[in-house]
């Protein structure tokens, strides 16, 4: 990034609080920020776009900034041809969809920064992603010279490139009319074909934690008791707390490894990562007690809280890979750094941490991860494990001090509902599984910080809100983890008003985001449609996507309400993806969720009585991803409680859609009938 001090040069994006616009506000680019009055003034005079996209946390887009869009002959090339448009992805995923999804059908993949040529009412026809310098001003007088001799051409590829996106938004969703057997068994072998059985995650490099699609095995090895599941998925999470992955001195997780063996990240940290791993790990540890388990979820937690949370208790989005214009220089240590700090642990400490004189990276610098040779160093050094882990938590200690010296990775302080609401989902696990209440009050605190103020007067949701006075409406995923954040936290303290409000925004979705004539969810609103066309998101990546998460919760809310409309639609909206989900069952892993959860008994669990909210609390410390818990301490005419208060008595009523079981006193005795395996 450029000294701004020193700078000649400020162009639109000044006026913008997104980080990333504003690292690129004293470029010599004319950029202008996504908005609908910029994109009028192309229309109304006919402006070819130049649209790039980034994020605050991505190292290429500093790359390019500074290869290309600080220098002023590029920047010249561009200001005179084209209307150059700079956008922030976390603010605008919707224009970070389809113009990522043009660049794959051009070129058949696609990544950050992400640059698209449009039309000037915005339909792309030609991009990429990073371009060296000299390639990139060679394509912009490619470019250039096509539009001066042969524009008709740029329209007929942006017509070509348009019909490509919505043959593809088609052949996701295809009608599955005939009845057949959904086998889960058949899915779980597709997936697994991409195990890695030696470092856990996928075969490939590089490897990216997968949150979501761990739930889903998690949920299968529940229904299934495959042991094989389990292992990979311990495997998978132990490879990862070991890795450099993982921050091992400051908790929390970075974005992805560029290895196959998880030593090696791009040093990016996010919110919805670590939040998604937050529960993830949480889950995991309700079936195997891990200490070790307990301690990346302390410490990522504690990373967050740090790092990440504003004042008023909400979380911001990212911490940079890059400090002083350098990947990892933050969390690198060459070897004498370390003999400094340490001085007679060194050794000991280098042992543990895979630290070398030459260094395990580049330029003798060393990335902190751990192998399997505890008890290589316990006899080498004649320790035993507690002096062992005293050295080591001493060690660490040092070292975090002395790194808090050090510049730090530049922190972009957006707040976006749907990051934020995936973070109050991990807030509330961390509270069912410890009984932590600060965590709880926090989810809470957050959960009204938004309804009290990421509202419009006329009832909509915003994605981000900023100090200028700037909408960015919500998108779907917003509404959805949101919706999610709310059905959490109703299970654990079974205020009504949660459920309402879930209800309510289900129901604005309905009739904002819901393709009535097709069915499926569009990923942006009728009301904040500046787009070439509407998209839908449907595939799960490494955050689920918004229209798995969106059925989810209508799916719970149909049992739980007894909503016929509501199961009409959920049934409709998987007949359509039942095809695309046994083709490809990895990249629907929270569609599968809602399969095994609707096609397996799913079992409501209503407590009433004095001890209803401890039961629960008992209860929700299990996995139990078949059931929903309800509670109340006081007789209660609402539907699954009615007629069933018994005084000096707490009891637990366990039914399905189609039938009720035996009662319990005993919370025992109810947590083993829920843990009953049915046979696939």
């Amino acid at each position: 990034m450029q000294d701004v001090s020193k700078s000649l040069y400020t162009n639109e994006l000044i006026n913008e609080s997104s980080l990333y616009l504003i690292q690129h506000a004293h470029n010599p680019v004319k950029w202008y920020p996504w908005n609908e009055n910029v994109l009028k003034f192309a229309l109304d005079n006919n402006k070819i776009l130049l649209i790039s996209i980034g994020y605050s946390a991505c190292h290429w887009c500093h790359v390019m900034e500074s290869e290309s869009f600080m220098d002023e002959e590029v920047a010249l090339l561009m200001n005179d041809n084209f209307l150059c448009i700079k956008v922030d992805r976390e603010e605008h995923p919707d224009v970070d969809q389809l113009y990522m999804e043009a660049v794959q059908i051009i070129n058949g993949n696609g990544g950050w920064p992400l640059n698209c040529f449009a039309l000037a009412d915005g339909r792309p026809f030609w991009g990429g992603t990073y371009f060296p310098k000299e390639k990139w001003k060679m394509l912009l007088n490619q470019i250039i010279l096509l539009n001066k001799q042969t524009p008709f051409r740029l329209v007929e590829q942006a017509n070509l490139i348009k019909n490509g996106i919505l043959n593809n938004i088609n052949s996701f969703i295809q009608n599955k009319t005939e009845n057949t057997s959904i086998d889960f068994n058949l899915y779980y072998d597709t997936i697994s074909y991409q195990f890695d059985n030696n470092k856990g995650g996928s075969i490939n490099a590089p490897k990216f934690p997968m949150p979501n699609l761990y739930q889903s095995l998690l949920h299968y090895y529940y229904i299934s008791n495959e042991s094989e599941v389990i292992s990979h998925i311990k495997l998978t999470l132990n490879e990862m707390a070991k890795g450099g992955i993982y921050d091992q001195l400051g908790g929390g997780f970075a974005r992805y490894s560029t290895d196959v063996d998880w030593k090696i990240p791009h040093f990016e940290k996010m919110l919805y990562d670590n939040a998604q791993l937050i529960s993830l790990y949480i889950n995991v540890m309700r079936y195997e007690k891990s200490d070790c388990y307990k301690t990346i979820i302390l410490e990522t937690l504690n990373f967050l809280e740090n790092e990440l949370q504003s004042k008023n208790g909400m979380y911001y989005s990212s911490l940079d890979a890059d400090s002083e214009g350098i990947e990892g220089k933050y969390y690198i240590w060459t070897n004498e750094e370390i003999r400094e700090n340490l001085g007679k642990n060194t050794e000991i400490f280098n042992s543990y941490y895979n630290v070398t004189e030459q260094g395990n990276w580049e330029n003798k610098q060393n990335i902190l991860y751990l192998s399997d040779n505890e008890d290589y160093i316990l006899k080498k050094y004649n320790l035993d494990k507690a002096q062992l882990n005293e050295i080591i938590r001493h060690s660490n200690d040092l070292l975090l001090k002395e790194r808090k010296k050090r510049i730090k990775p530049s922190l972009d302080t957006k707040i976006i509902i749907s990051w934020n609401s995936l973070m109050i989902k991990a807030l509330i696990d961390v509270y069912s599984a410890f009984g932590d209440e600060k965590q709880y009050d926090l989810a809470k605190r957050n959960i009204n910080s938004i309804l009290d103020t990421y509202f419009t007067e006329d009832g909509k949701l915003l994605r981000i809100k900023d100090n200028r006075n700037k909408v960015i409406y919500a998108l779907l995923d917003d509404y959805a983890f949101f919706i999610e954040a709310l059905l959490a936290i109703y299970q654990v303290d079974a205020d009504p008003k949660w459920l309402k409000t879930a209800k309510e925004l289900v129901d604005f979705c309905l009739n904002h985001f819901y393709d009535e004539s097709k069915g499926l969810f569009y990923y942006n609103s009728d009301f904040d449609d500046k787009l070439f066309l509407r998209n839908k998101e449907l595939i799960d990546n490494v955050m689920p996507s918004s229209n798995s998460v969106l059925y989810n919760c209508i799916h719970l809310l149909s049992i739980i309400l007894d909503d016929s409309n509501y199961k009409l639609i959920v049934s409709k909206g998987i007949q359509l993806l039942l095809n695309q989900i046994e083709k490809y069952p990895a990249a629907y892993s929270n569609w599968l969720r809602l399969l095994m959860t609707k096609e397996k008994k799913f079992y409501i669990v209503s407590i009433i009585g004095e001890n209803a909210k401890e039961y629960a609390k008992l209860l929700s410390n299990n996995y139990l991803p078949d059931s929903f818990i309800l509670f109340t301490q006081k007789e209660s005419d609402s539907l699954h409680f009615k007629g069933k208060y018994v005084v000096n008595k707490t009891l637990i009523y366990i039914c399905s859609e189609s039938e009720c079981y035996e009662v319990y006193e005993n919370v025992d005795d109810a947590i083993s009938f829920l843990k009953k395996k049915v046979s696939l």
